[in-house]
């Protein structure tokens, strides 16, 4: 028997992240792939984490952009709320350690699809805090999609807003940025 969770069938495990598992759901009717981020409402009951959750669903509301992760509704159960977002596919970190490079030239498509979604995000007044190789995506004809903005935080444009924000994945801490160095490097080589 298949699970299910609102109108749609939850199927294998995608992922999972402090609040809980990203599920491949398939709509009941239509049929359609989409990615459904489980919630348990007890791993959410202090308001510092209930705040994050909120936090995250404003901002995918804000974001619409063919680079970025789609939110398409919140389903709220008794046991369970659910983020529904675009199925958009595997990581770009798994990806890269089954094929071990891409081509310079898909590399290049990649990039710069990476970078005009983080300007975007940018224009809006946000940044992400987490961008890592696990937090992109490649969606339909292996486009970039970022994803995982529960980091995201907003800012103000003057020369003296410093943010004061704890951000990013613990274990890549203060590695993070040559790290991410490191990875972009292995896609061109």
């Amino acid at each position: 028997m298949i699970p299910k969770f609102g109108p749609y069938l939850l199927l294998q495990t995608l992922g999972e992240d402090e609040f809980g598992k990203v599920k491949l759901g398939l709509h009941c009717q239509w049929g359609e792939e989409v990615a459904v981020k489980l919630i348990h409402w007890g791993s959410i009951y202090l308001s510092l984490r209930m705040s994050k959750v909120k936090w995250e669903i404003e901002v995918l509301r804000t974001l619409k952009h063919s680079n970025i992760i789609c939110l398409y509704d919140v389903i709220e159960m008794d046991k369970y709320f659910g983020i529904i977002l675009k199925y958009a596919g595997k990581e770009l970190f798994d990806h890269i350690l089954v094929h071990c490079y891409l081509k310079e030239k898909n590399t290049a498509k990649l990039f710069s699809q990476l970078i005009l979604g983080v300007w975007y995000i940018y224009q809006k007044k946000i940044i992400h805090h987490d961008l890592k190789l696990e937090n992109l995506l490649l969606g339909h004809h292996r486009n970039i999609i970022i994803t995982d903005l529960r980091f995201a935080n907003q800012f103000k444009h003057r020369a003296d807003d410093i943010m004061q924000t704890s951000c990013g994945s613990p274990c890549y801490g203060c590695s993070q940025a040559r790290y991410f160095g490191r990875a972009l490097c292995r896609l061109c080589s």
